[in-house]
């Protein structure tokens, strides 16, 4: 059953976001800055993954699965190409706002392809696949990572 979860979270925003794509998963991290607290309202279709290290979202054709998630500070995220189309995972929000990260490049999504980020502060994060969609339309998710 899922609920409709309100929680006050801390965000942190991002002044200089720098992400790497080694052999292991991309971390956000750089110069945050703490905001105050601010009231954060949880869609009731997303899939609480809050405590598991590890996530995988498939991406099939133009869709993602599972699209809207809730995570952990620290959950390692793994998107998948189990379809047939090129894909990306870009951030929704340009850069300097809160919520913004560095992009998993297009190259990384071939069919059967995958790549990983690792958000290590809390905050909303919406992506889309530039291919197959807008900030706002088509192919897109939202990641909403819990600190503490």
């Amino acid at each position: 059953m899922k609920l409709l979860i309100r929680l006050l979270l801390i965000l942190s925003f991002l002044i200089g976001c720098s992400g790497t794509v080694n052999s292991g998963p991309a971390s956000i991290s750089g110069g945050f800055e703490e905001t105050p607290l601010v009231a954060v309202e949880i869609p009731d279709n997303a899939v609480d993954y809050t405590g598991q290290a590890e996530v995988v979202i498939s991406i099939e054709d133009n869709v993602f699965h599972d699209r809207v998630i809730t995570v952990s500070v620290g959950t390692n995220i793994t998107w998948v190409n189990n379809g047939r189309n090129r894909h990306n995972v870009m951030p929704s929000l340009e850069e300097g706002e809160s919520g913004w990260f560095l992009g998993l490049n297009e190259d990384l999504f071939d069919e059967a392809g995958s790549a990983s980020l690792r958000f290590e502060q809390g905050g909303y994060f919406p992506y889309f696949c530039t291919f197959h969609g807008t900030a706002t339309r088509g192919q897109t998710g939202q990641i909403f990572v819990i600190a503490g």
